[in-house]
Parts: structure tokens; sequence; C-alpha cells
């Protein structure tokens, strides 16, 4: 299982529920990932946008990061390791 959840990307906290329903419907590896990275960023969360960044490279943003911390959990998950 994982809970994704993403800060500074809407009004308040948001927890990408259809994402995480996405992994858990393919065998997790990266083509599972990648699947639930895009479903977060592209219909999850509601980025404003900021004189810092755009709304489209804060999606963007939150695409690899969300494949990047998923890519590490699965294989701290494969070898037995928390941290």
């Amino acid at each position: 299982q994982a809970r994704l959840v993403y800060l500074n990307a809407g009004d308040g906290p948001i927890r990408a529920s259809q994402a995480e329903q996405a992994l858990l419907k393919k065998e997790l590896g990266g083509e599972a990932i990648d699947a639930a990275a895009a479903i977060a960023a592209e219909q999850e969360i509601d980025p404003f946008g900021s004189v810092h960044a755009t709304e489209a490279f804060q999606r963007h943003l939150a695409q690899v990061l969300t494949r990047r911390a998923l890519t590490t959990a699965l294989g701290r998950a494969q070898n037995g390791r928390q941290r």
C-alpha cells in the first residue's frame, strides 16, 4: 500500500487516492509508478502557480518527485529496508 499526499499543491493537503488505487491495479514496477505519478500530477493536485513556478512546472515537479519517491519506496520494500 502507498499513501500519496501533496502539500503546497492546492488549498491544503491533497491526498491522491486515484493515484494510490492505480498502484493496486498493476504489478508494482515502473509502469504502475509512472501511471500513478501521472494521475496525481494531471488529475488530483490543483497548484496555483506563483512567481517562482508556473502551474505547469508544479505539475511536472509533482510527477517527477512522485516517481522518485515511489521508486525509492519500492526498492526499500524489496530489500527489506525501512529507511
